[in-house]
């Protein structure tokens, strides 16, 4: 196949959830087919590393430098709050994507291609020549709603849940022209086939990364340690260490005095930096993720907003972590709760848990053993042969004269 991938932002460092998707897929896929990256990106300068390291990773990538963040300037509020367009999605749109996506699409040279983030979208054209897959890394506008009451002021809030409605109609609308849509969930696949009215949505499972995150004993000495992983400039997750550092360690601590609780991920704002104490460590970001998963008795994910899937909890559980998660955080992942995760979602049924893996090892180490089988199921070669075989009944479908509907 010869395949077009359209991103918006940077592809590097690969530290977060939707980069880790697309680069270990595309990854896989350019092992067996002819795949050109165009990728676009807000900075104030061109960036040498960044563009160098692209085009090392997928030979023959287009960067696109589109200048600093896009902004309102002298625009009034009044308009700001008006306008149809998402601002996410203003932030993407630029006709130094636009024109090359378009002559690309118009060329023959692709069999297909991949609108990879919603906001992508708004740089293909109304009727695309070769057909056109979306990769949807969440429900982008339910995800907004969410987050409205997690947003610290009422004019906050209102901006969240303004720029949520006008996600809606903008998700609705690709999601309805577009050949088919790749979701990362089923529950992601189901919202997105009533939102668009038919069935041309697929739900792929997320993947990990086995080679870097293996199996490792529970650490049997030394403090006894939690962690939770996440990017800490994110909403729901700001809202989960919190709630968790509130009203949650303190039941587990006034149980086990000696645990350690570790906050990782980049980012943290001055909420998430203001948890730290004698317990409670905020590490920011770290070279290795892994390292820190091997050094954790329990891993948490108390998660009480989102939408997508959760990478952190495979990758915690091919490390062998016993994983405590409510039932949103470990929602659209292939697991058995009480086998290989641990699922709660009250504060006292969180407690209870964790305190409970952390005062029975060899409870905890069944659970990251079997945890890690699952994980193991689910590597990235096996994810992106499914991605690969949406891929090519699109391209037969759509030589056939139909559209796909898997």
């Amino acid at each position: 196949m010869r395949i077009l991938w359209v991103h918006n932002g940077m592809l590097s460092p690969i530290n977060a959830g939707g980069r880790i998707r697309t680069v270990f897929t595309l990854r896989e896929l350019a092992r067996r087919h002819d795949v050109h990256v165009h990728s676009s990106y807000r900075a104030a300068a061109v960036d040498r590393a960044y563009e160098e390291w692209l085009q090392a990773e997928f030979p023959g990538a287009h960067p696109a430098q589109l200048g600093g963040p896009w902004s309102w300037g002298g625009v009034t509020r009044a308009v700001q709050l008006l306008s149809r367009v998402p601002s996410v999605v203003r932030e993407a749109s630029s006709p130094t994507v636009a024109l090359p996506v378009a002559e690309h699409l118009k060329s023959g040279e692709f069999d297909v291609a991949v609108c990879d983030f919603l906001v992508s979208a708004v740089n293909f054209p109304q009727h695309p020549d070769i057909p056109v897959v979306l990769f949807e890394h969440n429900v982008e506008w339910e995800l907004q709603r969410l987050q409205s009451p997690l947003a610290p002021s009422l004019r906050e809030r209102i901006a969240v849940s303004i720029e949520s409605r006008r996600l809606r109609a903008f998700e609705a609308g690709a999601v309805a022209r577009f050949a088919h849509t790749v979701a990362v969930s089923e529950e992601d696949a189901a919202a997105l086939r009533a939102l668009a009215g038919h069935s041309r949505v697929t739900a792929i499972p997320t993947g990990v990364d086995l080679a870097s995150y293996r199996p490792s004993v529970i650490p049997a000495s030394g403090a006894p340690t939690v962690t939770f992983v996440g990017h800490m400039g994110y909403l729901p997750n700001i809202d989960a260490v919190t709630w968790f550092c509130r009203e949650i360690w303190p039941q587990i601590l006034a149980a086990v005095p000696s645990a350690q609780f570790f906050i990782v991920g980049r980012s943290p704002r001055p909420s998430v930096l203001a948890l730290a104490s004698d317990s409670v460590h905020v590490t920011g970001e770290v070279a290795s993720v892994a390292e820190y998963l091997r050094t954790a008795s329990v891993v948490v994910v108390p998660l009480r907003a989102g939408s997508g899937t959760r990478l952190k909890i495979y990758e915690a559980m091919a490390a062998g972590r016993p994983v405590v998660s409510t039932s949103l955080g470990a929602a659209g992942l292939d697991v058995h709760p009480g086998q290989d995760i641990v699922i709660a979602d009250d504060a006292a049924a969180i407690a209870s848990e964790v305190t409970a893996l952390l005062k029975s090892p060899d409870r905890a180490a069944a659970i990251g053993d079997r945890a890690a089988k699952t994980a193991a199921e689910y590597g990235w070669p096996a994810v992106a042969a499914r991605f690969e075989s949406i891929l090519e009944s699109v391209i037969r479908e759509h030589g056939e004269g139909g559209t796909a509907s898997l």
